[in-house]
């Protein structure tokens, strides 16, 4: 959750971790968080479309 509301900005995120961590392969999708405005959504699936939980990085730029 950000500090304002953020529904007319850009979201931008990758799959990724610090240092020479190396996640899974996989997608991620943002998008605005329904009924939150100061929220964005973040689905992630493995290749094979099974929801996974891996390292992110999350640009939001208004």
């Amino acid at each position: 959750m950000f500090d304002r509301d953020v529904r007319a900005c850009a979201y931008t995120a990758t799959v990724g971790g610090v240092g020479t961590e190396s996640p899974t392969a996989s997608f991620i999708r943002v998008a605005q968080r329904s009924g939150k405005p100061n929220g964005v959504f973040v689905s992630m699936k493995s290749s094979g479309q099974a929801s996974v939980v891996v390292p992110f990085h999350l640009a939001v730029t208004c």
